[in-house]
């Protein structure tokens, strides 16, 4: 993943904070914005962890994230 916003989209006052879901495997990418205009990066990959919104009041885990989420399987073939 490691999305990075253009500049000018982390240069906006108001845009505090943002996750990447990954679709394909268990994996977020949390990222957010000090006071002092540092971005910090948090990555979780188990479902029983917890991400703390920092920007808001809000706690959601990955199983939460992920639930009705049904991810392929790849076989590995040994011929």
């Amino acid at each position: 993943m490691g999305f990075i916003p253009q500049p000018n989209l982390l240069a906006i006052p108001t845009f505090q904070e943002y996750l990447l879901i990954d679709q394909y495997t268990i994996q977020v990418e949390q990222y957010y914005k000090t006071a002092q205009k540092q971005w910090i990066f948090s990555e979780y990959n188990q479902l029983e962890e917890t991400i703390s919104l920092n920007s808001i009041d809000f706690q959601i885990t990955l199983t939460d994230i992920y639930d009705k989420v049904e991810f392929e399987t790849i076989e590995n073939s040994d011929n």
